[in-house]
């Protein structure tokens, strides 16, 4: 895998918001246009909230890989490792990359939604989820964020990743080895915090809920 490209991909579009604002801006119009008025710490926290939630992949991948090396079944879980890192890297996207943090934000929506599937598929077949961390709140607010069509367009390719052979058949793997050892990823940013409450704090004020 190559996260250290991932982080550095992140690192510009920290740069970019640092010198253009960009995202700042977004956030403030998305707000005006939910009706609310909103202060610069409501504006920052939601910022901020964009930034953990692009840097959480990167963590995320490392923890899964060092899970699945530590588990034995690195190979099994490699396909979907990179499905989401190509969400990254692959030069085409719905939201370009140099528009900053914006321009991440739908590749970290498609990684996050594709390992919350898989984590999800994963509890509900053996009773444990993979993940630490249940992040559908968070996609759900990104999702309002990144807004439609794109965010139709998006969940319709992560759906897509789901249903090849070569992922069905990592999950099917997955779930086989849990059945005697299971394994529970951690997660790297938010450790036992509960996203859906993270959420509604730091991003009530702007509209979304």
């Amino acid at each position: 895998m190559d996260i250290k490209q991932i982080r550095q991909m992140i690192t510009s579009a920290f740069s970019h918001e640092n010198n253009t604002g960009f995202a700042e801006n977004a956030v403030r119009n998305f707000a005006q246009l939910m009706g609310r008025r909103v202060s610069d710490a409501d504006v920052q926290g939601t910022v901020d909230f964009i930034k953990e939630y692009i840097q959480h992949v990167p963590a995320l991948l490392e923890e899964v890989e060092k899970a699945a090396r530590k588990a034995g079944i690195r190979n099994q879980v490699l396909p979907i490792l990179q499905a989401a890192e190509q969400y990254f890297l692959q030069p085409l996207d719905a939201i370009p990359d140099n528009l900053g943090l914006l321009g991440l934000m739908d590749d970290a929506y498609l990684a996050h939604c594709l390992f919350q599937s898989v984590s999800d598929r994963h509890r509900q077949n053996t009773g444990q989820a993979l993940l630490g961390t249940d992040m559908t709140a968070a996609n759900r607010v990104i999702r309002v964020l990144i807004g439609e069509p794109i965010a139709t367009t998006l969940d319709m390719s992560v759906m897509s990743v789901l249903q090849g052979p070569t992922i069905q058949q990592a999950i099917q793997q997955l779930m086989n080895f849990a059945a005697q050892s299971p394994i529970n990823v951690p997660d790297p940013i938010y450790g036992n915090a509960s996203i859906d409450d993270i959420v509604k704090v730091r991003l009530g004020a702007i509209g979304i809920f």
